[in-house]
């Protein structure tokens, strides 16, 4: 399971030993099927970037934008000496 998005090699992998990959967007059906009351605009909205703290560092969280898919995600505001981030889904 990721918050993200497999590599093909990794995908390769999985295949060969017949285990199946939960990427970001089967992870949010999931999550949706468990508690569809909640949508995650709504959870981006009701948290706010300055009040999580990263679990590694106990540092702030702040919202950072991917150059690779463009999507944003929450990061640890003490990268690069600090690597946690934690995905945003709209």
């Amino acid at each position: 399971m990721t918050n993200s998005v497999y590599t093909r090699q990794a995908k390769e992998l999985a295949e060969a030993c017949n285990v199946k990959l939960i990427d970001r967007v089967e992870l949010q059906k999931l999550i949706n099927k468990i508690n569809p009351e909640y949508s995650a605009e709504d959870v981006y909205q009701g948290v706010k970037p300055e009040e999580r703290k990263c679990p590694t560092c106990k540092n702030h969280l702040v919202v950072r934008n991917s150059n690779k898919t463009g999507n944003k995600f929450f990061g640890c505001s003490q990268y690069p000496t600090c690597t946690h981030t934690e995905p945003i889904s709209k």
